[in-house]
């Protein structure tokens, strides 16, 4: 899956990458911030009023009108990764890399308990290789896919050994 993917170490910042980064930078015309990069406008008639004025909201849009994800471990990750890194995108795409790396091992470990050894081989090559996965090396505004495959691997994974084994979880 690195090696597949290693070309993104050479690419830059797209598209909504750089309105995060206005947020971890604490310079974002909109009502993000560092631990909140996916809170654009929060629904709050003063801050929606601002950003009208700014041109950064149409001036059709609703006084309370809100566009806000729940995402603090995304935000957490990539705020961190700033302030040790600063904006350098070969520093968010090598982690999101190393999220990438992870998930094909945890999935290699999924496969392995269900499938026959060269299928599991095959499944998890399958799995690293896939252009699904590419995206959220190339865009940093992605790091939530490979972070939530994380954890819904290693949810599967827990609960095959619960069925296995009878491990408490």
């Amino acid at each position: 899956a690195v090696v597949v993917r290693l070309p993104v170490l050479s690419a830059g910042f797209v598209s909504d990458d750089f309105v995060l980064l206005a947020a971890m930078q604490r310079r974002s015309p909109l009502a993000n911030t560092p631990f909140q990069l996916w809170t654009f406008y929060d629904g709050d008639p003063t801050t929606n009023a601002r950003l009208q004025l700014d041109g950064a909201l149409p001036w059709w849009t609703a006084p309370t009108a809100s566009h806000a994800f729940l995402r603090p471990l995304s935000s957490a990750v990539l705020t961190s990764i700033a302030w040790l890194f600063g904006a350098r995108p070969q520093a968010f795409h090598a982690a999101a890399l190393a999220l990438e790396a992870g998930n094909v091992l945890l999935a290699g470990l999924w496969f392995r308990g269900f499938l026959p050894r060269t299928a599991a081989i095959v499944a998890t090559l399958a799995f690293a290789v896939h252009p699904m996965h590419y995206a959220a090396s190339l865009w940093i505004s992605a790091i939530h896919i490979p972070l939530s495959a994380a954890f819904g691997l290693v949810a599967l994974l827990g609960h095959a050994r619960w069925r296995r084994t009878g491990w408490p979880p």
